[in-house]
């Protein structure tokens, strides 16, 4: 099992769910403490449409589930963003408050980081792109997160456009293990702050991407919607079951 939740962010109707094109865990569209209708915020995007988030509440929202906690498990995010501001810009996170697991996005001076918490301990590990993202203002970029599964900050990776570019370590203490913790998935929104600009085709996987898969998601900056090509390119065949949602590799 490789890839188990895409949102290709195509949504435009009469309703606030973000469909999870491949797998099993829908998202809903909200401003403040309210849903809205996908069709308010639908958009060109990177690849078809996508899905606008203003800096001021809106945001896109995924349910608890234990699929989004790499407990010491191989993990990776993919996403297109075209960040109107690239400073607080809050990709996807399971992040609320004293309730976290991971983070990726930018931070106040615009650069890159990946973090994995071991919330329990109150420590984590993280990595991070020490250059800021401020001069891809306006423009399509293709960021991806992965994690081996490890307890240290070299246990990830980030990369820019199709190459891998983390290139600093600033975890703290003695990080044990990631833990589960009953918080959401959130993308363009973290904590009570928002994101402003454009989100597009996130990607989730139970595998830490090599930089081959990297490039092949990245497609020479076209990007790729197609789940049979992704499946093809990052985890050869695939079959399911008619009686449980579960995909398996083979």
């Amino acid at each position: 099992m490789s890839l188990f939740a895409h949102y290709n962010m195509n949504d435009n109707a009469a309703s606030s769910t973000v469909l999870d094109n491949y797998g099993y865990y829908n998202g809903t569209y909200y401003a403040g403490a309210g849903t809205q209708n996908t069709s308010t915020g639908s958009t060109a995007g990177k690849i078809d449409n996508c899905l606008a988030v203003d800096g001021v509440n809106e945001y896109i929202r995924v349910a608890d589930n234990d699929v989004f906690s790499p407990i010491l498990k191989p993990f990776s995010i993919s996403a297109w963003v075209n960040m109107t501001d690239a400073t607080n810009f809050f990709i996807a996170n399971k992040y609320s408050g004293v309730l976290r697991e991971w983070y990726l996005g930018t931070g106040a001076a615009g650069a890159l980081s990946f973090v994995v918490f071991d919330e329990t301990q109150d420590k984590y590990i993280l990595r991070s792109y020490n250059s800021a993202l401020t001069s891809y203002e306006g423009s399509w970029i293709h960021i991806v997160a992965t994690y081996d599964g490890g307890t240290a900050d070299t246990s990830m990776k980030l990369y820019l456009n199709g190459a891998r570019v983390d290139d600093a370590s600033n975890g703290s203490g003695n990080f044990v293990t990631l833990r589960n913790i009953a918080t959401p998935v959130d993308f363009g929104h973290r904590d009570g702050a928002f994101s402003e600009g454009k989100i597009d085709s996130i990607m989730i996987f139970d595998h830490e991407l090599t930089l081959v898969e990297v490039e092949s998601l990245y497609n020479n900056s076209s990007g790729t919607e197609n789940n049979s090509d992704i499946d093809s390119k990052i985890v050869g065949r695939r079959c399911e079951t008619t009686n449980t949602p579960t995909r398996m590799r083979y």
